[in-house]
């Protein structure tokens, strides 16, 4: 995996916002992912505090943007639903022009009531209800054809790359970082999958 072999060419590190702390750029992912120093992963098991029930909410809200925006594009582009059988370089190019078409449509539609939208309907996104308790959007009923990764790496990661998430999840709450309204969540224990 070119991540974990540093092959990507990812950006050098960028200071968090509103501070002095260099942090690397990395991926989302869930517990069947190794920590890593570009892989950001939640922090494991049922009773943890505040601190570390924050950090898990904000990871997994990120990872829903992503799945929802992936299964809006798997949704309107019949391409993206099966293999696609060509080159490299073309696979990249075709993934490429989904992104920039969907990105058009969307941007074309914002005008328009949710109600009315054609594209990207309000039923298919994951959404906040008037409570503020959120609700899945009707992608997630349909049938998810892609294999199980299973666990791609040691669950015992280094202290340093544990050190790194915790500078994050302190992050989250401290007064740089925070998003106040994320606590009633935590607090509630609505925290998504």
């Amino acid at each position: 995996m070119a991540l974990l072999n540093n092959a990507l060419g990812l950006p050098e590190p960028k200071t968090l916002p509103n501070t002095n702390i260099p942090f690397n750029h990395y991926l989302v992912a869930d517990q069947a992912f190794p920590l890593h120093e570009n892989i950001m992963r939640p922090y494991p098991g049922q009773h943890l505090g505040g601190t570390k029930k924050k950090f898990n909410y904000r990871l997994s809200r990120v990872r829903r943007t992503i799945e929802n925006t992936f299964e809006i594009l798997v949704q309107r582009w019949r391409i993206l639903r099966k293999p696609i059988i060509t080159n490299a370089h073309l696979c990249d190019n075709i993934i490429k022009a989904t992104v920039v078409l969907h990105n058009f449509i969307k941007k074309s539609e914002i005008d328009i009531p949710e109600a009315e939208r054609k594209y990207c309907t309000a039923g298919l996104m994951d959404h906040l209800d008037e409570n503020g308790i959120l609700e899945a959007g009707t992608w997630h009923n349909l049938p998810c054809n892609l294999p199980s990764v299973g666990r791609l790496g040691s669950n015992n990661p280094s202290r340093s790359l544990q050190a790194k998430r915790n500078i994050l999840a302190e992050y989250f709450i401290s007064q740089e970082g925070c998003v106040p309204w994320q606590w009633e969540y935590v607090l509630r224990g609505l925290l998504p999958d």
